[in-house]
């Protein structure tokens, strides 16, 4: 399997006895969530109204897996649960303990409550999944999801081989809608394992669906 990132770390006690240390690097921003109505506007400018009145409904174009580059018609229909939360992140303090490799943006968003069914033509995908759409800008919104191997409706497998070597995998579907542009996302296998003391984890690209119309 190759894989498009691999992290890897040491799994030897450090100095307090802890196996794995990096499981301890926390996030660097502190998350404070605020139920809002649909209609309120947020500090980003807009409401969450005015998102839904170009994100709701059904939006298609094409979809292709890797193993095979063969493209299938994807409808992707996006309906409103009628709920928001405004989620204000600010920096976290020093807890004293490890700190985060890389640092994080602590950047504000508000997330609409929804549910998405993703169908491809051919049965590949056959799936309803509940989401909270993720937006900063009021003409686009995003999604991450992630599904085990064995929680998909449709009929689409793994190719063999991919997950070996895998002691945990699962799937993750990452999801772009833009107002007029259409739907854009990945299909990726994501893959943690272990090798003597040092652990890793990757994820390899799977399928694709561009840029199409809504309707």
């Amino acid at each position: 399997m190759t894989l498009a990132l691999i992290l890897a770390c040491n799994l030897d006690a450090d100095d307090t006895g802890n196996k794995d240390g990096a499981d301890e690097a926390a996030s660097s921003c502190d998350r404070v969530e605020t139920s809002l109505p649909l209609d309120e506007v947020t500090p980003l400018g807009f409401a969450a109204a005015e998102v839904w009145a170009w994100l709701e409904g059904t939006h298609s174009t094409s979809f292709s897996l890797v193993e095979d580059e063969s493209e299938r018609d994807v409808a992707i229909t996006v309906d409103s649960l009628g709920t928001a939360t405004w989620v204000d992140l600010e920096p976290a303090e020093s807890s004293g303990g490890i700190e985060p490799a890389i640092d994080e943006v602590c950047a504000d968003s508000l997330e609409i409550d929804g549910t998405i069914d993703f169908v491809v033509s051919d049965g590949t995908f056959d799936e309803e999944w509940t989401v909270a759409l993720s937006v900063d800008q009021v003409a686009a919104a995003s999604a991450r999801l992630e599904v085990a191997l064995d929680g998909l409706s449709g009929s689409y497998t793994v190719p063999g081989g991919m997950t070996d070597g895998c002691d945990t995998s699962n799937f993750v579907f990452e999801m772009g809608f833009s107002q007029g542009g259409g739907p854009s996302g990945e299909l990726m296998l994501w893959c943690e394992g272990s090798d003597g003391d040092v652990a890793w984890a990757g994820q390899d690209l799977l399928g694709s669906w561009g840029e199409g119309e809504s309707e």
